[in-house]
């Protein structure tokens, strides 16, 4: 949902630019924020792998290596 949110607020961002390029700066800036935090929740996502079962290493079962 968040990752979700974050290309929606992108969008937003951009349309605001084309309407309002007097703040130009200010919509870049946001822009690049929003990428970033997608970025963010992308490797967030890929580490946890939503939907499968995570556990602590600390207390799972483990073959002896």
């Amino acid at each position: 949902m968040a990752y979700e949110k974050e290309k929606q607020s992108i969008e937003l961002y951009r349309d605001l630019l084309n309407q309002f390029p007097e703040n130009k700066d200010l919509f870049e800036f946001l822009i690049a924020q929003e990428e970033d935090h997608l970025k963010t929740l992308g490797l967030i996502l890929e580490f946890v792998r939503p939907g499968q079962w995570v556990e602590s290493a600390e207390f799972g079962v483990r073959e002896d290596y």
